[in-house]
């Protein structure tokens, strides 16, 4: 996960074409936004909120990057945690 104070946002990276399964006009998810693949900078593993340092992108990890685990969540999961956030579940 990566904090984005400039927009006030968290970004969860997830696998390509996650968001082609997700529903596109439900009105409780306006505020998430999908970009594509390589349409976003990541910032360095180390650079983390907890160092209180920044990539020149803005964003910094949430937690240290391990390097031997792919940096995604679970598309399903996700989902189903914003929509129970959003008061939603189903």
């Amino acid at each position: 996960m990566l904090e984005v104070p400039a927009r006030n946002a968290v970004e969860f990276l997830v696998p390509p074409g996650t968001a082609a399964t997700w529903p596109s006009r439900r009105r409780e998810l306006r505020d998430v936004f999908c970009v594509g693949q390589g349409s976003s900078k990541l910032p360095s593993p180390d650079l983390t909120l907890v160092d209180g340092r920044r990539a020149r992108c803005g964003r910094s990890w949430l937690t240290r990057l391990q390097l031997d685990r792919t940096p995604t969540t679970h598309g399903g999961a996700l989902l189903d945690c914003l929509l129970a956030e959003l008061g939603q579940g189903q």
